[in-house]
């Protein structure tokens, strides 16, 4: 298996399909970057209290898990792109339902409808990536490619982040006249673009391994069992497989939680008349990092001896190092310098493991068991807002963090024992 390569030495057709995909992560990501950014000061513009607006994320939350590992096996039941497709109308539903509606019950119908799209897309395209990509390169590692699709997607959160906080502070007023609140401005940007998502996967994601018609669809779901059971069955069995999920229950409890508190911890830092003008380019950064974080697995790799798990497993422990350190800083300025290094590590660790996990799982189990590992996440983050959660109300954000780091330094010990794991399977 290559690894060592560069997307020119690709035969033609598979460079042809990773540019395709890469564009295609770039604008769907694009779609939800500025949703993501206004979200919380739309809530809280409403006039919508914490109490008000932790009954929302945990309502999203929950309805994302419950749907997590159904949608997923629906993927490989009737196809990757239908039911890509149907996550995008979901985006589509939740971001009009925000801005036509600002009550309680309807902005939390407008948070299920999220969570449906963020259940139904995990799962889907990257499997039907993976899929074409080892058909048309079969000698080639995945590990570049998805480096390459992981960048693309951060760049455009980080974009459309960026433009949408400015979009807010410098061009908001000037809608007000049309009844639109200068928070809701962004989300105009995300219909706009998730439309576009719908068209450009609809005529450039060509599946043919599923033929969606009447048969298939009722097939797909009264098989739905079925697929789920065997595909869990499969990954708890699995002892490479289960370790993996968990180790990433370990790592998101660590990262959502840095990413639910870092603006409540750097806000006293910054100047309140520009406040969503600077969280929004530190959103930027946060994201172009995470893309720019991509590119050093593979040099990390290699100096490892192409050791995939070793590599992952200390780039996992510089994340924790980093977590400490940020959770010291009083400034905006040393927060800044460590956020870059912390999302650079951040962005290193993602390619490395969804190519092991994809190298050790069966096509026809693919979606279900990526599902699985979104499942573990979510269950990850969710414990990490309730546990880690009350750490900080209690004794504060930077012990919190403290505390998140001992997750990241047991995820990296997980990941570093599975290289021998690995050399067995290679050599049975």
């Amino acid at each position: 298996m290559k690894i060592n390569y560069t997307l020119e030495d690709l035969p033609p057709d598979a460079q042809k399909l990773v540019r395709i995909f890469r564009l295609h992560r770039f604008i769907d990501a694009a779609s939800v970057g500025p949703f993501s950014v206004v979200l919380l000061l739309t809530l809280q513009d409403r006039g919508f209290s914490l109490f008000d607006i932790s009954i929302l994320f945990a309502v999203f939350t929950g309805t994302r898990l419950i749907l997590e590992i159904p949608l997923g096996g629906l993927a490989d039941g009737i196809g990757r792109k239908p039911v890509f497709m149907l996550s995008v109308v979901a985006l589509l539903l939740s971001v009009a339902t925000l801005i036509i509606f600002d009550g309680f019950w309807l902005t939390m119908l407008s948070l299920v409808f999220m969570s449906a799209r963020m259940a139904l897309m995990s799962g889907t395209l990257v499997a039907w990536f993976v899929e074409k990509f080892k058909q048309l390169a079969p000698t080639y590692s995945t590990q570049l490619v998805l480096a390459k699709t992981q960048f693309s997607g951060a760049i455009g959160l980080a974009i459309s982040s960026i433009i949408g906080g400015f979009s807010v502070d410098f061009f908001g007023a000037r809608f007000m006249h049309w009844g639109i609140t200068k928070y809701e401005v962004p989300l105009i940007g995300s219909l706009i673009f998730g439309i576009f998502v719908l068209l450009f996967t609809h005529y450039l994601i060509i599946e043919t391994t599923h033929k969606v018609n009447r048969k298939a669809i009722i097939g797909g779901f009264s098989n739905l069992g079925n697929i789920i059971s065997d595909a869990g069955h499969y990954g708890f069995s699995n002892r490479l497989i289960s370790s993996m999920l968990i180790g990433v229950a370990c790592t998101s409890l660590a990262f959502f939680t840095f990413q639910a508190f870092w603006v409540p911890f750097v806000k006293p830092m910054l100047n309140d008349q520009y406040a969503a003008s600077i969280i929004g380019i530190l959103t930027f950064v946060f994201f172009f990092m995470v893309g720019l974080g991509s590119e050093i697995a593979k040099p990390t790799i290699v100096f490892f001896g192409h050791k995939m798990a070793h590599a992952l497993g200390v780039l996992t422990f510089m994340c924790a190092l980093c977590l400490i350190a940020i959770s010291t800083t009083t400034n905006i300025y040393s927060f800044v310098a460590l956020l870059l290094i912390y999302t650079i590590f951040i962005g290193s660790i993602n390619s490395p493991y969804n190519s092991i996990f994809h190298d050790h799982i069966p096509d026809d189990k693919r979606s279900t068991l990526l599902s699985f590992a979104s499942l573990m996440q979510g269950l990850g983050g969710l414990v990490g807002m309730l546990f880690i959660g009350y750490i900080a109300d209690i004794f504060g954000i930077a012990m919190a963090w403290k505390v998140g780091s001992v997750f990241l330094f047991g995820a990296s010990l997980i990941y570093i024992t599975l290289q021998s794991r690995i050399h067995y399977i290679s050599n049975h």
